[in-house]
């Protein structure tokens, strides 16, 4: 059920402006209830085990299968598009009501403003999505190399939220950052006319069957990078086997494990183009603009050195527990300073008002970066307040708690802070990390804990004997240098598809816009 929004013919700009920030909430709750309702939910399926699982021979994997998609497949492609098109005509009415310019509805529709359409005229264009902000760190990996070797290129990057389309927009070689549109075939059909790329990609578990069923139609290319699809997923996907087979049947999967490789062959990948090339995120750079913006932040502290405790990625329930466990040993550890990074920015204003009822003296980020600003011994504990430099914190950091792993969200990249030499921490909910947190334990680069009580007992053993905390951090750094050559592995791949696919100009040689 969606939340009406209605506004007065003679509305204030005011109302108008909020009428247009409930739009946009809606219309993206809207897009992610539609991905989840493409998942659909069920019993967990049989899945080929490792003894399934055929030995690789460098051009894809070949393991158990599911049936052909079918005549079902289309079915259910169809009920899926009617749903996504009843979705697209409400926005379409609300957008003609509100105005869509310089608030994204246009975009989802799958209209673009015209310098979109100059950037990329008469250009070969490279598409390239991520849902949000973490997502966009694989795609950071990709983009140096990428433009290197196709210099004539444009290269597009879309996403789904306002906050990951304003860090894509500023990333260094992005031609156009864009909403991604909504998964419904009209829409779709003229967002793909209008930037008609010759290969699109996209990350871990971004699969919109409409899009990827016009890109193939088109005779585009689909290329799945770092992808991922956890036993959970495969649960979800239970149900709508045959249309995945149907809009799996002709992309290209570079997955990020073994595990990956089997799961998602089980729910319609074709083997022969299913490759295990590592997790991109492992690679990514750490952006040069961050480090010195973060550096000099930090400076004001006074940090110059290891002293941070990073909450990273966290989500409701998890800086309760970081700010319980560093209430037990901030008076006896002075030095220590305590950096809480929420997931997600909308939850900027929850975490600060937890943080005004614990009494403890705080500081936000964004305070860091004014001249004017008089650090002191009391500032013991950071609100990151803005997206895009959680990275460039982990130099500064011994000990790293990895988010989404207390409650029961999946957990996020635990291999960026291991990369680092930070000593990593999280919690039994690593659904979407298991391969990853499997290796950094086995290699002893990680402590994993089942409660708050669990992690604050770990953060005061390794807060008192740093020497322990530096050598799991050494050894977790070990373990990520171990995971490099993803990059490379990724780009083999698409080297060999870019170019395969039809002439994204077509006749026309050009490309149409709003």
């Amino acid at each position: 059920q969606g939340r009406g929004v209605s506004v007065r013919r003679d509305a204030s700009d005011e109302e108008m402006e909020t009428a247009r920030t409930l739009v946009e909430a809606e219309l993206e709750r809207a897009s992610e209830l539609a991905r989840v309702n493409a998942r659909g939910e069920g019993e967990e399926p049989d899945i080929a085990g490792p003894a399934d699982l055929a030995a690789r021979d460098g051009q894809g994997v070949r393991t158990a299968r599911v049936e052909s998609a079918g005549p079902g497949g289309a079915l259910m492609l169809l009920g899926y598009d009617a749903l996504m098109a009843c979705i697209g005509l409400a926005v379409a009415g609300v957008s003609r009501l509100l105005g869509r310019s310089g608030h994204g509805l246009g975009e989802r529709l799958g209209l673009y403003p015209r310098e979109v359409g100059e950037r990329l005229w008469s250009r070969r264009v490279v598409w390239l999505h991520a849902a949000s902000v973490g997502e966009l760190q694989g795609l950071r990996a990709l983009l140096g190399p990428l433009r290197e070797r196709f210099p004539e290129h444009a290269f597009v990057v879309s996403t789904l939220t306002g906050t990951g389309r304003a860090l894509a927009a500023n990333l260094e070689g992005v031609d156009a950052a864009v909403y991604f549109p909504l998964d419904s075939r009209r829409i779709v059909r003229r967002a793909l006319a209008a930037i008609r790329p010759e290969v699109f990609l996209f990350t871990e578990t971004e699969l919109w069957p409409g899009f990827l069923s016009e890109c193939g139609r088109r005779g585009s290319p689909s290329v799945l990078v770092s992808g991922r699809v956890s036993a959970r997923s495969v649960r979800r996907y239970r149900w709508v086997r045959r249309l995945m087979g149907r809009i799996l049947e002709r992309v290209v999967c570079c997955v990020q494990s073994e595990t990956d490789a089997r799961h998602i062959v089980s729910v319609g990948a074709n083997p022969s183009k299913v490759h295990v090339s590592g997790n991109l995120k492992a690679e990514a750079p750490v952006d040069d603009g961050a480090r010195e913006l973060v550096t000099t932040a930090l400076g004001r502290l006074g940090v110059t050195s290891r002293v941070l405790i990073v909450g990273a990625s966290t989500h409701e329930g998890e800086e309760t527990a970081l700010l319980s466990a560093f209430s037990r040993i901030m008076d006896r550890y002075p030095e220590t300073i305590l950096v809480l990074a929420p997931r997600h920015p909308e939850r900027f204003a929850d975490v600060a008002a937890l943080l005004e009822s614990g009494g403890m003296e705080w500081v936000r980020f964004s305070q860091l970066g004014d001249e004017r600003f008089v650090g002191s011994p009391g500032h013991r504990i950071v609100l990151l307040d803005r997206m895009g430099v959680l990275r460039a914190c982990f130099p500064f950091a011994f000990l790293v708690f990895v988010g989404g792993t207390l409650v029961p969200i999946g957990g996020h990249n635990v291999l960026e802070p291991a990369a680092e030499g930070c000593a990593v921490l999280f919690g039994s909910h690593t659904d979407h990390v298991t391969e990853a947190t499997h290796i950094l334990l086995a290699a002893d680069g990680a402590r994993q804990v089942d409660d708050p009580a669990g992690l604050a007992e770990v953060v005061e053993v390794l807060v008192r004997d740093r020497h322990d905390a530096d050598a799991i951090g050494a050894r977790a750094a070990q373990v990520a240098a171990s995971q490099r050559g993803a990059l490379n592995r990724h780009l083999e791949v698409i080297m060999s598809v870019v170019g395969a696919g039809k002439d994204p100009l077509g006749e026309h040689g050009g490309r149409g816009v709003s």
